[in-house]
């Protein structure tokens, strides 16, 4: 049921340039469940394979910032961005051009409808943010 749900939401999704988003609504209605409840639980035929490496599952801005490459400075860059004397900082966009001029230690996060700046040891309270918004009904959840 939540792969059929999650192929409903991508079915009925869009594409803006290189950046594709599922059916907002749809798939924020999927059950959530961990991969390990939902399948390997389940599954009959499992295979472990013993293995000495680094691991992140990327669940935070600091987490990604370190699993980037980065430039000379330190930063990690992707999409549109204009970086002067700045370094240490996490800085996406898809689509407006972000410019940052004499910062340290930043993410900042360019959407087709938000932006994030906030210190990058401070990146765990995008979640105060978050649950704001929800309190004030912000539909861009």
């Amino acid at each position: 049921d939540i792969a059929a749900d999650v192929r409903d939401a991508v079915d009925k999704g869009w594409r803006e340039g290189a950046r594709f988003s599922p059916d907002a609504a749809l798939f924020e209605a999927v059950r959530a469940q961990s991969v390990d409840h939902a399948i390997m639980e389940k599954a009959d035929r499992i295979a472990l394979v013993p293995v000495d490496m680094d691991w992140s599952d990327v669940g935070s801005w600091e987490a990604l910032y370190d699993a980037s490459p980065r430039d000379e400075q330190g930063n990690a860059v992707s999409g549109e961005a204009l970086v002067l004397d700045a370094s240490g900082c996490l800085i996406r966009s898809e689509g407006l051009l972000v410019t940052a001029i004499g910062v340290q230690d930043l993410v900042i996060v360019a959407t087709r409808d938000a932006v994030l700046v906030v210190p990058r040891n401070d990146s765990q309270r995008v979640r105060d943010a978050v649950a704001l918004l929800a309190e004030q009904g912000d539909s861009r959840l």
